[in-house]
């Protein structure tokens, strides 16, 4: 099938209008960025209690805090890497579900060294999310909205930490400080459950690796209903 007419990813993704199908996308973009928002400030509202428990000291704070922040780059590299491989969508649920189990396991910690192992784990998912959030978002959105929607999902991230910090009184005064971690690690939980569920694989990621043109064509065919696509069509990303 050499001979059918080839079709330009780019192209027509660039050319399309925003539709629900990107809507959703960004959505689930923006709820997983906003998980992300709410597990980064979590630690800071519940390290009063934790110093408490813990006897720590300032020197000791600052070493936990700083552990999830040393581990972004790693995270990145390693996501990064799954997601050239393996596609977005994977790298995305890893990353999300890292952040979640670990945000989980750092209920059960009872020093200041596992504290920051979990944190460290926690900072690679984090890592390995954003990143892979902004190429998903970029390659689904129209070039005109493109810059808008990913600040717009970029958001997220902020939106997270100030509903950690509203919460935080009500969860540490319930259930203790361990409460807020167990939230923080629902949050990603739910964002990985609609990932499975509701979000397509990159396009481009799909175009340029081949091996998977039915999905390429149902993902294609939800983005731009109106697009005719003959059975012998190749797809290139010309850009």
């Amino acid at each position: 099938s050499g001979s059918g007419p080839i079709i330009d990813i780019a192209e027509v993704l660039d050319a399309q209008k925003v539709t629900s199908f990107n809507i959703m996308l960004i959505a689930i973009g923006w709820f997983a960025i906003f998980a992300d928002g709410f597990d980064i400030s979590a630690i800071g509202y519940v390290m009063p209690n934790i110093m408490k428990e813990f006897h720590l000291g300032p020197e000791t704070v600052g070493l936990v805090n700083s552990a999830s922040l040393a581990a972004y780059p790693i995270g990145a590299l390693l996501l990064g890497w799954v997601s050239d491989r393996q596609g977005r969508k994977l790298a995305l649920m890893i990353g999300c579900l890292v952040v979640s189990l670990s945000t989980f396991a750092t209920m059960f910690v009872h020093s200041a060294e596992s504290l920051a192992a979990m944190r460290f784990i926690t900072g690679c998912g984090l890592g390995g999310v954003i990143p892979n959030i902004v190429a998903l978002g970029s390659e689904f959105a129209p070039k005109r909205m493109r810059a808008r929607l990913i600040i717009f999902t970029f958001c997220g991230i902020n939106f997270g930490g100030f509903i950690s910090g509203v919460i935080a009184p009500a969860v540490i005064g319930e259930w203790g400080w361990r409460g807020l971690f167990f939230v923080g690690g629902a949050v990603p939980l739910v964002a990985v459950i609609l990932m499975w569920v509701f979000m397509p694989e990159s396009i481009k990621f799909l175009a340029l690796h081949g091996g998977r043109n039915k999905e390429l064509r149902g993902t294609l065919h939800r983005l731009v209903p109106a697009l005719s696509l003959p059975d012998n069509a190749r797809f290139v990303v010309a850009s």
